[in-house]
């Protein structure tokens, strides 16, 4: 996050495997959190070895990251994986 008062930049949240790696789209801001959606991480045995990618939410006051929803694209699962796109 980059404070447009003073254009310092904070990390709000670090991601880890097991809660997303490479995030691609832009983050919406929605009752004071923060949403996206990562290409990798989250479950792993998915077809993927790197994670069918996370929903997330991250409040910017705490820095708390929340994973809201796990793809996975394994059999007989149909929600698809990797996602690209804003929220």
């Amino acid at each position: 996050m980059i404070d447009p008062n003073t254009s310092a930049e904070k990390v709000l949240y670090a991601f880890k495997q097991a809660d997303g790696n490479f995030p691609f789209a832009p983050l919406i801001a929605a009752n004071g959190l923060l949403y996206g959606a990562i290409y990798n991480g989250g479950v792993t045995g998915c077809g993927d070895i790197f994670g069918c990618g996370v929903a997330f939410s991250v409040d910017p006051a705490s820095g708390a990251e929340k994973v809201l929803y796990r793809f996975c694209s394994a059999q007989n699962r149909t929600d698809g994986q990797n996602p690209e796109g804003s929220m």
